[in-house]
């Protein structure tokens, strides 16, 4: 059977949802709390398929699941006291990349 466009986007975001509630019920919990900082630990639940193909992939495989969890929330981590965390300059000047907007930005970070 196939199924118009926006009916597979939702069958694939109701996979999607399938597998963060499989793992809710296996104990990952929706926050994450670390140095007294809490936030949400899935930052991405999402059914994809035909929307984002697989280059290389037979058609059947293109159907997956994307989750991407924090293993802490934005702005719990710090560096260890002594990590360097200025910025050194390189000398040289940068390769073009062929982009405009890419040899802009390098350009200035190497100025």
């Amino acid at each position: 059977m196939t199924r118009s466009a926006p009916a597979n986007v939702t069958v694939s975001q109701d996979r999607a949802d399938k597998v963060k509630d499989r793992l809710n019920a296996a104990g990952v919990t929706d926050m994450i709390s670390a140095r007294g900082v809490s936030g949400d630990r899935f930052t991405r639940v999402e059914g994809l398929g035909a929307s984002e193909p697989l280059t290389g992939r037979p058609h059947s495989e293109w159907r997956r699941v994307q989750i991407i969890m924090a293993g802490f929330p934005a702005g719990a981590q710090r560096p260890i006291p002594g990590t360097p965390t200025g910025v050194t300059h390189v000398p040289g000047a940068p390769v073009s990349s062929g982009e405009p907007c890419v040899d802009l930005l390098t350009t200035t970070a190497w100025t």
